[in-house]
């Protein structure tokens, strides 16, 4: 992926030298060409052999809800701590969970942020919907928007390791958790 990433920048390279001094270069071409095929090679490694496509139907699909929790005009974002998945690990998300098998949504998400944070919740409405492939698994992500209860100010981080009460112009301050990206973009335009 790093001889990926360097074929980009390559390519951006040669593309402004482009546009910059109107001349053509065909090695911009090339390394776009080569960007694409290893893309497809490692899309075709992961899902394209008959393995990866028995790979690809095992995935875990989750159900998860998160809360979009305002509170004057901020919302709440929690941080994760570091886990298994390096590409969640230390990324901030909306807090909420996974929905257990028979629980609905809105229970769930009640029941998440009371065990995550102490904190109980009205959820307000269904803000939107998710779905987002990770590399080891697929998520279904039902966000809502939420407010406090009156007697629930106190915040108590049992599962994540910081918290930040973001503006909505602010939500791209932080690093967000992949799944989450699609939330706070929405909420840009909405707040």
């Amino acid at each position: 992926m790093v001889l990926g990433r360097w074929i980009l920048l390559e390519f951006i390279r040669e593309f402004l030298n482009i546009i910059l001094h109107r001349k053509k270069c065909w090695r911009g071409v090339d390394l776009l060409k080569r960007l694409f095929l290893e893309n497809q090679f490692l899309k075709m490694e992961k899902f394209g052999t008959k393995s990866g496509m028995q790979n690809l139907k095992k995935m875990k699909h989750i159900e998860v809800v998160a809360a979009i929790i305002v509170r004057g005009g901020k919302i709440l974002c929690v941080k994760r701590g570091r886990g298994v998945y390096e590409y969640v690990s230390l990324k901030y998300e909306f807090p909420g969970g996974k929905v257990e098998e028979g629980e609905k949504e809105e229970d769930a998400l009640r029941r998440e942020i009371r065990e995550e944070l102490k904190l109980e919740i009205e959820i307000n409405r269904h803000f939107m919907t998710v779905n987002h492939l990770y590399p080891d698994f697929e998520i279904t992500l039902h966000s809502y928007l939420c407010s406090l209860r009156e007697d629930s100010f106190e915040i108590a981080l049992t599962e994540h390791i910081d918290y930040k009460w973001l503006a909505g112009k602010e939500l791209f301050s932080v690093e967000w958790a992949p799944a989450d990206v699609a939330i706070c973009q929405r909420l840009m335009q909405q707040l």
